[in-house]
């Protein structure tokens, strides 16, 4: 990301003692200049290291209470992969009462499409859930004979008993820390909320987090329209994995297959970024991510699993309190992985800006491509919200958080002539708009438009 060159502001002088009609004649050119675009200033480019670039919104803050964001890009580096990575899966399927009939069977048919796309170098165990855990297949090489043992487990499932999310995480991920694979994920599929075992949403994102950090991704995929989104979307982000929501089950074989295309390429696994901020800056939050806050006030942020050449964000939002003074640095960040067929990987980079009492020079020191990952990030927000109020009965409030939204983004990209980004926030929100327009024409529906939008939604913040 480069910043955009300026020029050096021009100061315009008039003279006195001109007759009448040059001194008007000199008010009315300056009042043309001073409509005019003033130039930015120069700002610093953001700092970057290797597939890291870090950057707040603007090269200035001002002086006192105030508030900015910080934009961290990610990207995997390329490599060419003439196969797919050798990879080690496990199949969580949820065999709970409520995915008796159609959803189970579709289920059961998607699992043996991804079985069937299996290499021979492959490893694949499969585990079944409701109020108990089967671990149906322990992790076996996906040859012919572990082919056919993973068929015949798919063939005996049966759905009874309620939803124990927490004890299947354990199980797979527990299952797949006997793997030497570089690269490990768990695809855990439910339709309903969790009734067994852990059942509170923050604590079962956290239990998610913890098992992930331990070498072993998380996908997630909501089948129908009664789960809980946060909770299935919890999971995946932080689990480092894919969330999917899959309104019906005719469709999960496709989205299986994509899971296991993208793992074969993925060239980094258990990235997290942790940011410190400096004296005077708080962090407030992460935009769209689950994160922890460790004694000393480092944020830590589990990041998805990267394939060759793709690209991630994340996005701070940071309060400062501080004296206008010289350039400083405003917060520190890392980004740790471990890089495929390779080891550990640290990236380090600082955001730093100027304190000024000067609000011109914070708006005229906006960094366009920084700021077009906040506003977008921005959006996302904005579109979960409105889903929520939707999801409440409360039309008008989601359709006034989403034209607000619209209207912000789009000031925001005329101001920095963005016209890419305009498009791409009105496409968003207007999809958004168009899906909480009025009331659903059934509870089904409603609960559908609002997962299709939250997972439009997530997409976007990352």
């Amino acid at each position: 990301m480069t910043s955009i060159p300026v020029a050096t502001p021009r100061r315009h002088r008039l003279r006195t003692g001109l007759v009448l009609a040059t001194a008007a004649a000199a008010a009315i050119g300056a009042a043309l200049l001073a409509q005019r675009p003033r130039p930015r200033p120069a700002a610093p480019p953001p700092r970057t290291a290797e597939g890291l670039v870090v950057g707040l919104t603007s090269s200035h803050v001002l002086a006192g209470a105030s508030e900015t964001y910080l934009a961290v890009a990610l990207t995997a580096p390329a490599a060419d992969l003439a196969r797919r990575t050798p990879a080690s899966l496990a199949i969580v399927i949820d065999r709970s009462g409520s995915m008796e009939g159609e959803a189970l069977a579709q289920a059961k048919a998607a699992a043996l499409t991804l079985i069937d796309r299996l290499a021979p170098d492959d490893e694949a165990s499969l585990i079944s859930y409701s109020s108990d855990v089967t671990i149906d297949v322990p992790l076996t090489m996906a040859d012919a004979a572990g082919k056919a043992a993973l068929r015949a487990a798919v063939d005996r499932l049966v759905a009874r008993g309620d939803t124990g999310i927490s004890a299947a995480l354990w199980a797979g991920t527990d299952e797949l820390r006997r793997s030497t694979r570089d690269v490990r994920r768990v695809v855990l599929l439910s339709d309903g909320k969790p009734t067994d075992g852990i059942t509170r949403p923050s604590e079962l994102i956290r239990f998610a987090a913890t098992r992930a950090a331990q070498g072993v991704s998380i996908s997630a995929v909501g089948l129908g329209v009664e789960y809980n989104e946060h909770v299935m979307a919890g999971i995946a982000s932080a689990g480092r994995g894919n969330y999917y929501y899959v309104e019906r089950g005719t469709a999960l074989a496709d989205m299986f297959v994509r899971e296991l295309d993208s793992l074969g390429q993925t060239v980094i696994a258990a990235g997290e970024v942790l940011v410190t901020a400096a004296p005077g800056v708080t962090i407030v939050g992460v935009l769209g991510y689950p994160f922890e806050r460790d004694s000393a006030g480092v944020v830590r942020v589990p990041v998805s699993d990267l394939r060759a050449g793709q690209h991630a964000k994340v996005v701070v939002r940071l309060r400062t309190e501080l004296a206008a003074t010289a350039t400083v640095d405003v917060a520190a960040v890392t980004w740790r992985y471990r890089l495929v067929g390779g080891g550990q990987v640290e990236r380090t980079a600082d955001a730093r800006a100027t304190v000024t009492t000067d609000a011109a020079l914070v708006a005229r020191g906006r960094d366009g491509a920084i700021v077009r990952m906040v506003e977008e990030a921005r959006t996302a927000m904005a579109i979960d919200e409105a889903a929520g109020a939707y999801a409440e009965g409360d039309i008008d409030r989601a359709q006034t958080i989403l034209r607000v939204r619209t209207t912000e983004a789009s000031a925001t990209a005329a101001d920095l002539g963005d016209a890419e980004l305009d498009r791409k926030v009105r496409r968003y929100t207007g999809a958004a708009q168009a899906n909480f327009a009025a009331p659903p024409a059934s509870a089904a529906a409603g609960k559908g438009g609002v997962k299709a939008q939250r997972a439009e939604a997530y997409e976007l913040v990352r």
